[in-house]
């Protein structure tokens, strides 16, 4: 069946689901022979993005029926089926998770939406609560409803971080002449990172013509083992304050015209799972020492991690990395004070399966360079690629992937994080992605 492009499925009884079951194991189509089946969860899950339904009457027909479908299609149900098997079937934790889902949704006011539980990263990452409005979670595809919000602009969140507290009052004077005035702007949010008080409101307002937010950090960000710093992670502690479901994450030191902004956030409607960015790094498996490594040279042909120095996705994702990553990742953040946004990269292709998309222009995308004080206050740069390769080799060890073995699995389309699996196989959940 792992050679296989279609299985059939015949009418039967314990037979009949053993063999379904076994065919989904198998990453194989599977082609039912029967009238009346009543397939798994059929309350929340859509068959026929991943089953082919044959009537039993007219089996000769069915070869004629098979060589119709095109090669596309053969992919999409493909990847349906794998979706389905390892997000609700693959073990007795899974189904029984899903079976208390359904129960849940059942006796609560509102429930997930179909696209939702079928549609990565599935019904059991995203929790009933988070899901009342099915616009707010980041899915591949969106009912027509969610397609004015996605179209109702973005809003620019700004880290004022230690290197930036002396220049940013400047940095934001240039800026209001330019991407501040793009069409799509909605609101800024200032995250504030600096040891001394916030500016007032008015000051900053003055630069922008839309409404400016300043947010301090939560108390829960404060390392109070690491001289009371403020923890990187911050930058993604508001959603609330985020009145639109773009974000886009930009750093005062990244030169990008208004057009090129405006395209970006053009792109990411079309792709509002995704990350979508200006700056892309990469990284390696180093055989020498049988480590990952991270690679910051933009000569590569390849990457693997979009820099959030200006960069768009989806608001949710601010949720599921304060509630869905385990706490040793935050951790790891912490102690190096770096690295969130390798593992905010982590996040979302661990729930996508997918890797970003990296803008290109044919104006030159630079970044502005700090003062001689500026460059003291930051970790060397051979230090800093260090931390990063030794983040990156630390985040490997603590995501968990569902294995699949079969022949057409190019990666793992489902990649649900489940922390505490007796029988883990750790990943790195960062895919590459081409320049050509």
């Amino acid at each position: 069946m792992y050679n296989s492009t279609f299985c059939l499925v015949p009418r039967g009884r314990r037979l009949g689901s053993y063999r379904f079951l076994e065919v989904l194991q198998s990453g194989c189509i599977p082609v039912m022979l029967s009238n009346d089946l009543e397939l798994p969860f059929s309350e929340v899950i859509d068959w026929n993005r991943a089953v082919i339904w044959a009537d039993e009457r007219l089996p000769l027909l069915l070869p004629l029926n098979l060589r119709r479908i095109t090669s596309h299609q053969i992919i999409q149900y493909r990847q349906q089926v794998m979706f389905l098997w390892h997000t609700y079937l693959s073990s007795i934790e899974s189904i029984v998770l899903t079976t208390l889902e359904i129960i849940r949704d059942r006796v609560s006011l509102r429930r997930r939406s179909y696209e939702i539980w079928n549609t990565l990263p599935g019904g059991l990452i995203v929790s009933h609560v988070d899901s009342m409005d099915s616009c707010d979670v980041a899915v591949q595809r969106y009912p027509m409803h969610c397609q004015s919000e996605i179209k109702s602009g973005f809003t620019m969140l700004i880290p004022i971080r230690a290197e930036l507290c002396a220049v940013y009052l400047e940095r934001l004077k240039s800026l209001g002449k330019i991407l501040f005035h793009s069409e799509f702007l909605r609101k800024i949010i200032l995250i504030w990172q600096c040891k001394n008080f916030p500016p007032n409101n008015n000051e900053v307002k003055s630069y922008a013509p839309v409404p400016v937010e300043i947010v301090l950090p939560d108390e829960r960000f404060t390392l109070r083992y690491s001289s009371n710093s403020i923890s990187p992670s911050v930058r993604f502690q508001p959603f609330h304050e985020i009145p639109t479901l773009a974000v886009f994450a930009y750093s005062l030191n990244l030169n990008i015209t208004v057009e090129q902004l405006n395209f970006a956030y053009l792109t990411w409607q079309e792709f509002p799972n995704r990350l979508v960015g200006f700056q892309a790094r990469s990284h390696y498996w180093n055989t020498t020492d049988n480590l990952w490594k991270y690679d910051d040279n933009p000569s590569v042909k390849h990457f693997s991690i979009v820099l959030l120095n200006g960069a768009f996705y989806h608001r949710y994702y601010h949720h599921l990395y304060q509630t869905l990553l385990d706490r040793k990742l935050h951790e790891i953040v912490n102690v190096f004070n770096n690295c969130e946004d390798i593992l905010f990269n982590c996040l979302i292709s661990h729930v996508t399966s997918l890797p970003p998309i990296k803008l290109f222009s044919t104006s030159h995308i630079e970044q502005k360079r700090l003062s001689t004080n500026e460059i003291l206050n930051l970790t060397e740069l051979n230090t800093y690629r260090e931390q990063r390769s030794l983040c990156i080799q630390a985040f490997s060890q603590h995501f968990i992937k569902v294995p699949y073995t079969g022949k057409h699995s190019n990666h793992n389309i489902n990649s649900q994080y489940i922390s505490g699996r007796d029988t883990p196989e750790l990943y790195l959940p960062l895919y590459e992605n081409s320049y050509r």
